[in-house]
């Protein structure tokens, strides 16, 4: 993780993997998902997961505009979830960088601006 100046404050930058993705995406999608990549994904909280109160979805913001791929790791989640939902940080830009079709994960790479 690493922290940088901007003009809206601080922007924090963490490479985050992406889990789940062999339960949610077949391996076949996986492929071609691997081929598209970098590639503008979204966080959608869920506040309501019956597994996870502080659960963070992945959703893919082009090539299948919506299509839930997977989640952010349960343990950034609950450090991430409380300051998303208070507003004191805000997903400024999420990438998916990379896709291993072989093992199922993925990796992203996600700016993060710090206050309200």
């Amino acid at each position: 993780m690493t922290t940088h100046p901007t003009k809206k404050g601080s922007a924090v930058r963490m490479k985050i993997q992406v889990v789940g993705l062999n339960y949610r995406v077949t391996p076949d999608n996986q492929r071609k998902l691997s081929e598209q990549v970098p590639m503008i994904v979204e966080f959608e909280r869920e506040p309501f997961n019956p597994m996870d109160k502080n659960a963070i979805k992945v959703v893919l913001g082009a090539w299948k505009p919506g299509f839930h791929i997977g989640y952010v790791p349960r343990d950034i989640a609950a450090k991430l979830a409380p300051k998303l939902d208070d507003g004191s940080m805000k997903v400024s830009l999420a990438s998916l960088e990379s896709v291993d079709d072989e093992d199922g994960r993925g990796m992203m790479d996600v700016f993060l601006l710090k206050g309200k």
